[in-house]
C-alpha cells in the first residue's frame, strides 16, 4: 500500500508539472470602445502589423520578443476582403475562416486559423464585428506561442440594432511568416 501511494503522489506531480510548465501560453483579449474607435480609425490604412498592434492591441505587441517585433515593424498589414470576395492575399500555407450567427438577442462571430505548413512559433488571430456601415462593433483577438498550428478567437455581442452585420476575421503567424484573412456575411439581425 505504501508503493501505491508514493507512485501516485509522482504520477500527480508529474501531470501538474506537465500542465504548468506547457510549453504552450496564450493571450485573449475582447476590444474595449477605445479600442473599438482606434481599429475604425485605421481601418485600410497603409500600416504595418506592429505599428497596428502598438495602437490596437499593445498586450500583443509587448509579448513579442525583440526580434519578433522588428519582423511584425515591417510587416505590412493586409486587410480582410469583403464578403464573398476572392481573397488576394491568402497563402496555401494558412487558412483563415470567418463565422456569425445570431440568437435571441445576440450575435455571435468567430474565427479560427491554422497554418498547414509547420507548427508556428507564434500564432495570432483577430476576429471583428462589422454593422451595415461598415463600422467595427466588436473585437476579440487570441495569440498563442507553441501551440499547435491552430487558433480561434469568439465572442458574443447582445442587444445590438436590427441591421446586417459581417464578421472578419486576420491571422499571422511567425516562423512560418504567413497571413490570411476571411470575412463572412452579410448577416441579417432582427433585434
Amino acid at each position: 500500500m505504501k508503493g501505491y501511494k508514493k507512485y501516485a503522489l509522482i504520477g500527480i506531480f508529474l501531470i501538474f508539472a506537465f500542465v504548468v510548465c506547457s510549453p504552450a501560453s496564450a493571450l485573449e483579449a475582447k476590444a474595449t470602445d477605445e479600442q473599438l474607435k482606434i481599429m475604425n480609425e485605421l481601418e485600410g490604412k497603409d500600416i504595418t502589423i506592429g505599428e497596428y498592434l502598438q495602437k490596437v492591441w499593445p498586450q500583443f505587441y509587448d509579448e513579442l520578443k525583440d526580434e519578433q517585433k522588428k519582423k511584425v515593424d515591417n510587416w505590412k498589414k493586409s486587410w480582410p476582403e469583403s464578403p464573398g470576395s476572392v481573397d488576394k492575399d491568402s497563402k496555401a500555407s494558412m487558412t483563415t475562416n470567418a463565422d456569425i450567427s445570431s440568437g435571441e438577442n445576440r450575435i455571435i462571430y468567430s474565427g479560427d486559423s491554422t497554418v498547414h505548413d509547420g507548427v508556428p512559433y507564434y500564432h495570432y488571430i483577430e476576429v471583428k464585428l462589422k454593422n451595415s456601415a461598415d463600422q467595427i462593433v466588436s473585437s476579440t483577438a487570441f495569440s498563442e506561442f507553441d501551440g499547435d498550428g491552430y487558433v480561434n478567437a469568439e465572442n458574443t455581442k447582445f442587444w445590438l440594432p436590427s441591421g446586417y452585420y459581417t464578421s472578419n476575421a486576420w491571422s499571422y503567424s511567425l516562423d512560418p511568416d504567413t497571413e490570411d484573412s476571411d470575412a463572412a456575411g452579410p448577416m441579417y439581425y432582427s433585434a
